[in-house]
């Protein structure tokens, strides 16, 4: 229901729009008596001296006659000063309405003059809900990842979501994924994100460099991906202190699951420090010098980021104190919070199968502690996924849908597989079994039908020349040529 301003009674009513022809008039584009004007090319003098004139025949069928002038900031200040005169004096059969998103560059004679009306952003919800609907309507089938990456880039403009999601069906073939809309779109994959959080907690600078070389590789735009990383990080500490009402801000479940985990091992002050380095690197990426240098070192300074203390807490441990308080979450590097689960082999978290799951949350923060001390690339896949304990056996489940399979790599190889499982029983007292699997969280089932490890443990033999090989290529060669071996 509206009410339509051409209509004819001096006492319209709000009426549907199918019901009265001037709205079915305007709707088409074809009314005689509403015009739309471009400011940006009709922007001089003269134009507005010939508005001036038609503006003094009265309407033809409407009650008002109405001029639309879109992007009115763009008119040169002689246009405005000839438009003055007709705003001050207007006829009573003619209605002005200006559209502008830039109303500071618009002068203070001509907006005393106008009554102004700002419209709002679009929330992230309504253009996500507005999409889905579009597509039900259209009958294509979009992931609901896809819709949010597409209200995300539409920046509370409907106009421009809808623009981009008929770019997207135009150029895809049957279902659309998220990874297919990044890639029409050009969009920086959600998971890039992840992983550089992931190398700010572990403080493992060749990760995140690595990282970095990826991002040049694959050619995205530097200032798009620094504006990613400001929202990424932003989500972060939201959903970090709005616990309850998280969901409320239309980020995909798996998403959201993923910054819950991320969350416990950073502090709000920590992650205001990141969004504070985030921004300069921004602005830094907009000059466009240096562009990779400068990433660069912002980057390196994030992960060399230390997790902050409070004040207080420093005080209380200069006076007199033993330790310093634990904070609320767990602290950014789980090493600072490895008191509160104890590391001997006799004390350790007991490993029956009544362990529950804050158990496993302990061991876990342990075991990525102990990590980080020797090889810091092998605790990334511990913080976003979940280590579950049965009894003696433990096993990691990676998403396969979230590109961790990078992960799944790295633990596949002998000496690192050993490696964890010997950290592990060193953690829970006792000799353990540990196994890693790609889990898809939509069906729920396991992807790999073995685990990766195997059924014995390799020999001190097998570690040492899997090792020496995997340096030293040229030592595979010679051993084979020679039927040699190594000797420990």
């Amino acid at each position: 229901m509206h009410i339509c301003l051409p209509a004819q009674e001096a006492s319209a009513k709000p009426h549907l729009q199918e019901s009265c022809k001037h709205c079915t008039r305007v709707t088409a584009g074809n009314h005689i008596d509403v015009f739309e004007i471009d400011g940006a090319s009709n922007r001089g003098i003269d134009e507005i001296r010939n508005l001036r004139e038609q503006v003094k025949y009265t309407p033809s069928s409407a009650r008002y006659k109405i001029y639309i002038i879109d992007e009115v900031h763009m008119l040169t200040n002689e246009a405005f000063n000839a438009l003055l005169k007709t705003l001050e004096e207007p006829p009573s059969h003619v209605v002005f309405i200006f559209a502008t998103t830039e109303v500071h560059k618009i002068p203070a004679t001509i907006l005393s003059r106008c009554q102004k009306f700002d419209f709002r952003r679009i929330s992230l919800e309504e253009i996500q809900h507005r999409l889905k609907k579009i597509s039900l309507a259209e009958n294509a089938e979009i992931d609901d990842q896809a819709i949010y990456l597409i209200a995300q880039k539409a920046d509370g403009s409907l106009r421009d979501g809808e623009s981009l999601l008929d770019q997207i069906l135009s150029f895809s073939v049957g279902r659309v994924t998220e990874k297919e809309a990044r890639k029409i779109l050009g969009a920086v994959d959600q998971e890039i994100y992840f992983r550089i959080t992931d190398a700010i907690l572990s403080q493992d600078i060749e990760s995140g460099l690595k990282i970095v070389d990826a991002i040049f590789s694959q050619g995205y735009d530097l200032h798009e991906f620094s504006m990613g990383f400001i929202e990424h990080l932003r989500n972060l500490l939201i959903i970090k202190n709005i616990k309850k009402q998280a969901n409320s801000l239309g980020i995909p479940d798996n998403y959201l699951t993923q910054y819950k985990k991320i969350g416990r091992y950073f502090e709000s002050t920590d992650v205001l420090r990141l969004l504070n380095i985030a921004l300069k690197m921004e602005a830094e990426s907009r000059k466009n010098v240096h562009s990779r240098s400068q990433f660069e070192l912002r980057l390196i300074a994030m992960i060399n980021l230390e997790s902050t203390v409070a004040l207080s807490d420093i005080l209380k441990f200069l006076n007199g104190y033993q330790a310093l308080p634990a904070s609320d979450a767990t602290s950014r590097h789980p090493d600072k919070n490895a008191s509160q689960v104890k590391e001997s082999p006799v004390d350790g978290p007991s490993v029956d199968s009544s362990s529950d799951k804050s158990d496993s949350e302990e061991i876990k923060d342990l075991l990525i502690k102990k990590l980080s001390q020797k090889n810091k690339h092998l605790s990334l896949p511990f913080y976003r996924s979940d280590l579950i304990r049965e009894g003696n056996q433990f096993s990691l489940c990676l998403d396969a849908e979230q590109d961790e399979t990078y992960y799944y790599q790295e633990i596949s190889d002998p000496v690192n597989r050993q490696h964890i499982k010997l950290v592990l029983s060193e953690i829970v007292g006792k000799k353990v079994e540990f196994t890693c699997y790609l889990n898809s969280p939509e069906k729920k089932k396991i992807l790999s039908s073995q685990p990766i490890f195997l059924k014995e443990d390799p020999t001190p033999y097998q570690l040492l020349s899997e090792q020496l090989t995997r340096r030293n290529p040229g030592l595979k060669s010679v051993v084979e040529l020679f039927n040699g071996k190594f000797v420990t």
